[in-house]
């Protein structure tokens, strides 16, 4: 029964566990139990594109899209420049540019870094991977939404890891396409290009295919949450509680799922969250959302939540078409 789990998960936290003191540590060795994603596997389930290819079948949006996603790296500062003379002996981390067409036919930027690179031996084990909310939790917050009347919506964070401060120096190179496209969007950079028409940068900020990008952005994402009190329940630290309501939250990567009841503390999340983020996408209530492949309906009225895979189903009998025999 997945309204007595998730009871016996608020229980649990209200018995005799202060939440605001889990450290960093314990958080991390609870989530072994429970979904764990590196940065490199959350990047590697989908299909991506290379800049020729992207730049050949969708030749209408592949200029503004590469644009935009570098526009968020100035916007969110996310590095600044050096020259090869400022190098401390640090290795030189590629950036890869890929594309993914999404299930609504959108094309998507994403710069990521070549984190292989990295020595695996400079962190410590929950340094470098990040928990997700677990598929049961999900269930048991749609079924506690339905027994308490709570509107279900979603809140996606653009640009998420860009958000995350990064605390190592981490020196990236872009390539000579990025760095071309980097100039006309902020001219100075013109005076740190490379020998062979690229850029080196220091990281200030977390970027996909870092091997501590996953984690950096957990940790800042759950403590927004907490800063609008909500806090992390300690079996599963991708559900959230309101420290004054039955209200919850779970959060997978830079999606968040809300099980809240009134209006006005809905607005608060999304006003207290926009203030952080700037640019976030909100579902509308009422409206079916996508969240983590599950396809949510809520009908409140009636107090059904319908959850399927139609989109999953049809992709995987296309791209598998002998499972239709």
């Amino acid at each position: 029964d997945h309204q007595n789990i998730l009871n016996q998960k608020i229980i649990q936290e209200n018995s005799n566990i202060d939440n605001s003191k889990i450290n960093k540590h314990s958080m991390n060795t609870r989530s072994k139990s429970r979904n764990i994603l590196s940065n490199e596997q959350i990047t590697s389930t989908k299909v991506f594109m290379s800049i020729s290819e992207a730049s050949e079948k969708f030749p209408d949006k592949f200029d503004e899209v590469f644009n935009d996603e570098l526009k968020q790296f100035i916007e969110k500062d996310v590095f600044y420049p050096i020259r090869r003379s400022d190098l401390k002996g640090e290795i030189i981390i590629n950036v890869i540019v890929l594309f993914t067409l999404k299930s609504n036919g959108t094309l998507k930027c994403r710069i990521v870094a070549n984190g292989k690179k990295q020595d695996i031996s400079d962190y410590l084990p929950w340094e470098i991977s990040g928990s997700t909310v677990s598929t049961p939790s999900i269930f048991a917050m749609l079924s506690a939404a339905v027994i308490n009347d709570l509107p279900v919506t979603s809140i996606d964070i653009k640009g998420a890891y860009l958000n995350a401060e990064i605390e190592k120096r981490i020196v990236v190179k872009f390539n000579k396409e990025c760095s071309d496209r980097l100039i006309k969007l902020k001219s100075n950079l013109s005076n740190y290009i490379d020998f062979d028409g690229t850029i080196l940068v220091v990281l200030n900020k977390a970027l996909y295919g870092l091997r501590e990008s996953a984690q950096l952005w957990q940790e800042n994402f759950t403590c927004s949450f907490k800063k609008l009190n909500y806090l992390p329940l300690v079996t599963d630290p991708c559900v959230l509680k309101n420290t004054n309501s039955n209200d919850l939250v779970c959060i997978y990567v830079d999606d968040a799922l809300l099980c809240i009841k009134d209006d006005q503390e809905r607005e608060r999340i999304h006003e207290g969250l926009k203030k952080i983020y700037k640019n976030i996408k909100i579902s509308n209530f009422g409206e079916p959302f996508v969240y983590r492949g599950l396809e949510i309906n809520q009908d409140i009225k009636n107090g059904k939540i319908e959850v399927s895979q139609i989109d999953y189903i049809k992709k995987l009998l296309n791209d598998h078409p002998e499972i239709k025999k």
